[in-house]
């Protein structure tokens, strides 16, 4: 059986791993290519419930409906 993580829960984990090495917020997000503001957030997430605040939250809404045409 082949598991594979997340690619956004990845990438939240390559963040927390280069900042354990000592990599600033601002050099993480470079190598990410991602805000500063998201590496905060995802530090933050980490901080507070370990694993699970990589997660993906959920988001309101329903499925997207398709129209035949």
């Amino acid at each position: 059986m082949k598991t594979a993580a997340k690619p956004r829960v990845r990438q939240r984990s390559h963040a927390i791993l280069l900042s354990f090495d000592g990599f600033s917020i601002d050099q993480i997000a470079d190598i990410l290519g991602v805000g500063r503001d998201a590496i905060s957030r995802w530090l933050d997430s980490w901080e507070q419930s370990g694993f699970e605040g990589l997660n993906d939250q959920p988001r309101p809404g329903g499925p997207c409906k398709l129209t035949p045409e």
